[in-house]
């Protein structure tokens, strides 16, 4: 859940999980994550988790690069990530229970990569998995089967 949803079916998403506005409207979630905060997710889990398995911190993008070069370590540093990624999801698919879950943006591009940690707990937990690059067609496609 990124972005500014709120709600969904009427289901007011922030009423009691402690989510607070920021920035953009993004939800930030405290959970204890080993890179600080959820929002922080994305960037700087990964480049925490790069810095500290490769030595040098590096993007996603840099990061696919080397996978697809061969590098075993950089595709390994993807399935950890991938891990980090379902374990702090875990309490929110939990607590939610979403039917389907979507992941969307840039961040999709490695999907193949650091997903099957998140697809093996949602096929085990019913959720579906839906992954899109262009995240704002879906979101109002969505919106018109409500």
């Amino acid at each position: 859940m990124t972005g500014s949803t709120k709600s969904i079916c009427g289901r007011n998403l922030l009423r009691g999980w402690g989510w607070r506005r920021s920035g953009f409207d993004l939800p930030m979630m405290p959970l204890p994550m080993p890179w600080g905060k959820w929002v922080s997710v994305r960037l700087r889990g990964l480049l925490a988790l790069t810095q500290k398995q490769l030595g040098t911190a590096v993007d996603g993008k840099a990061l696919a690069e080397r996978v697809h070069m061969g590098d075993r370590m950089a595709k390994a540093c993807f399935l950890v990530f991938g891990c980090q990624v379902r374990d702090a999801l875990v309490p929110i698919l939990e607590g939610f229970q979403p039917e389907v879950l979507c992941f969307g943006g840039q961040i999709t591009r490695s999907g193949h990569l650091f997903l099957p940690p998140v697809e093996e707990y949602c096929r085990g937990a019913g959720i579906r998995i839906l992954v899109t690059e262009d995240t704002s067609l879906r979101t109002l496609q969505g919106l018109t089967r409500i």
